[in-house]
């Protein structure tokens, strides 16, 4: 690879064949060897700093904890000043990355201090000349550019400096920086000093890739623009084995940026006036822009993490089910979102960027409950897999029978054999939460049930509905129908999901999807025999259950974790409320697993959560006890107390939970006869 740089470099020669230097009256002391690295560090699109300010961004926490480290009190770093704004500045720092710094940022005050560059620079100097005469003896890097985070090696970081010196007519000192860095390049007996601009580009090579990979999620980096720093990338890095993902990155974002250019942006106000279908479709050709990357959940497992707020996938899950077809639709589209995963990483080896079929993905699961494919760590997207085309098919599948749905019930309405009825409704394919038909913002409600079966009596809808309890196979449906009865008024169907759960085997029970819906209608319903019935018998069941009990006595939406809601579909009555005596079962069962020392069987209890958000180091524990702590403290707030100052330490966390074990004692012994 050295080769094919060196030979590169002497083709620039030829091309630049400048006179010699002109370091006498008055003239530029720059020689040949330093045009010709300016020329090649022209071809990798780094940005310009010609008439920029060197500065320095310091950062300050506003309210660090008492025994904070340096780290997490104050941050540094220097760079150029590109462009700035109200609400933030961009910064090309020392690794040559351009970060925006925030400066409405409530935790830390900022600020920016103006630099001497020439200062800086023959400090710079000064200390590769020290390396030369004792590399023993060599000051930090870190003491000349702070923030740096050696991304780069001396020689890169030298020439870019360099070069910027010199845009800003810093001549002597561009020269005087370049002739250290030489000074101190590795050579090999018997072989020609190899141009700086070589140990240069094998330094710049990867952080560069990498910063575009990064720069496709900013919204504000045009596709075109990608295009052409991609394309300078890969004239100056022919050789480097990440040629191959410049080359997808170039076919795939060059159409882009021509689509951009092309289509009719819709303002928000003409997009309110659409019909569903309508908006769905220019909702899904946004989803080019959507943010976001990965999260980790231990064990191999992960979800894509896509930011919320006005984002595409927020306002597509907002039409719910008027959406599926489009986003259905988009699941084999293989072209880049803006959502990079694992953008943070400071090399290539994991970054990728989500497909738009990724994110069309996320936002069907959003919308549906549905789960068709698990998310890993080591393959995160389904373009890494191979497996967009069999996702797309389950979906397309699953929406031929949620559609058929409807009509299934009404034929079961309609037939007056009570063994044919039994029959077809153990036929029924399973159904998520997903909409049984008419308004798509309600899905196993009396309304939307009524809506899907049209012209049935009451009595006869909920005679339908205890069919599908007692015959359906699937404990999914058969709490959704649970729910749909009770919200008509019949409460057998709690003794009739009693039954069920005591049918159920543990591996049932354990599946966040199908037991799971058992236990969120069980927990969530407000009876007292219901909680009973999850209590019976519990120290006994598998790891699995016990964590997705816990988790469905959360707060409502608390205990909610990606493809298993412990809370009532939508659609459903609020009017039950919650008893004392049901709410002292409640505690009873969530508090007798403080004990519970089993980690995390099924890899859904939240690795961090608001009462130690504040440092994101910390874990507080994934045990079914840990979830059983923070479930307390968040229900039952002025029982189980947490102190003011964050939880910090292994050991102040199990004092906190061996301390919840007393307050239960004690708020069971002074409890009135129910």
């Amino acid at each position: 690879m050295l080769r094919g740089f060196v030979a590169a470099f002497v083709m620039l020669a030829v091309l630049v064949a400048f006179t010699g230097s002109r370091a006498r009256g008055g003239e530029s002391p720059l020689d040949d060897a330093d045009r010709r690295a300016f020329t090649w560090f022209d071809g990798l699109s780094i940005p310009s700093c010609a008439g920029k300010k060197y500065v320095r961004v310091t950062w300050v926490r506003k309210s660090p904890r008492p025994d904070a480290p340096p780290a997490e009190r104050l941050w540094e770093t220097d760079g150029f000043l590109l462009a700035e704004n109200a609400k933030h500045r961009t910064i090309l720092d020392a690794d040559q990355i351009a970060r925006k710094v925030t400066l409405t940022d409530p935790d830390w005050t900022t600020s920016i201090t103006p630099l001497d560059l020439a200062a800086t620079a023959e400090a710079a100097a000064a200390r590769l000349r020290a390396m030369k005469d004792d590399p023993g003896a060599i000051e930090p890097i870190e003491a000349i550019f702070h923030g740096v985070r050696r991304l780069l090696g001396d020689e890169a970081q030298s020439l870019a400096l360099a070069k910027h010196c010199a845009e800003n007519k810093l001549d002597a000192q561009a020269h005087a920086l370049l002739e250290a860095a030489r000074s101190v390049a590795p050579t090999t007996p018997g072989k020609p000093v190899a141009p700086l601009e070589a140990a240069a580009a094998a330094q710049l090579v990867v952080p560069l890739m990498r910063r575009m990979v990064v720069d496709i999620g900013d919204v504000e980096m045009p596709r075109a623009r990608l295009v052409e720093r991609l394309r300078a990338w890969r004239k100056c890095f022919a050789d480097s084995p990440h040629v191959a993902r410049a080359d997808e990155a170039i076919r795939i974002l060059e159409p882009m940026a021509k689509e951009d250019a092309q289509h009719r942006a819709v303002a928000d106000a003409a997009l309110a006036k659409l019909a569903p279908a309508a908006q769905a479709k220019e909702l899904v050709f946004r989803l080019r822009d959507q943010t976001g990357d990965i999260v980790d959940l231990r064990r191999g497992a992960a979800y894509l993490d896509l930011d919320r707020g006005d984002s595409p996938v927020e306002r597509l899950a907002a039409l719910k089910f008027d959406a599926v077809p489009a986003l259905i639709d988009a699941l084999t589209d293989a072209r880049f979102s803006r959502a990079v995963l694992f953008r943070l990483d400071e090399t290539l080896d994991r970054q990728f960027v989500a497909r738009i079929g990724d994110v069309a993905h996320v936002a069907l699961e959003r919308i549906t409950q549905q789960k068709f494919r698990d998310v890993t760590l080591t393959l995160p997207s389904m373009f890494q897999d191979g497996s967009a085309a069999a996702t797309h098919a389950k979906w397309v599948a699953w929406w031929k029978e949620t559609s058929a749905f409807p009509a299934a019930l009404a034929t079961i309405a309609a037939e007056p054999d009570a063994a044919r009825r039994a029959a077809l409704a153990r036929a029924l394919p399973d159904r998520g939460t997903g909409r049984l038909g008419g308004a798509s913002d309600a899905t196993w409600g009396t309304k939307s049930f009524t809506a899907a079966v049209p012209n049935l009596a009451p009595e006869a809808a909920k005679s339908l509905l205890c069919v599908v309890i007692a015959e359906s196979p699937h404990p999914r449906t058969k709490a959704l129908s649970a729910w749909a009865l009770l919200d008509f008024g019949d409460e057998s169907s709690v003794g009739s999901m009693i039954t069920a759960w005591r049918a159920m085997d543990d591996a049932a029970r354990g599946n966040p999807e199908q037991g799971g819906a058992v236990i969120s209608f069980l927990a969530a319903c407000g009876r007292a025999e219901a909680v009973a019935a999850l209590a019976d018998g519990l120290d006994a069941r598998s790891p699995s259950v016990r964590e997705l009990v816990v988790l469905a006595l959360a707060d409502r939406g608390f205990g909610a974790v990606r493809g298993f809601a412990a809370d009532r579909p939508d659609g459903i009555s609020e009017r039950w409320s919650l008893t004392d005596a049901v709410a002292d079962a409640v505690e009873d069962i969530v508090a007798a697993r403080l004990t519970d020392l089993d980690e995390d069987p099924l890899g859904r209890i939240p690795r961090q959560f608001p009462i130690c958000d504040s440092i994101p180091s910390f874990d507080c524990g994934r045990r079914i006890a840990d979830a059983a702590t923070r479930v307390l403290a968040r229900r039952w707030p002025t029982r189980y107390v947490l102190r003011d100052e964050p939880v910090r330490s292994d050991t102040e966390w199990e004092s906190l939970r061996v301390g919840f074990i007393d307050a239960w004692a004690a708020a069971k012994a002074a409890r009135k006869p129910r």
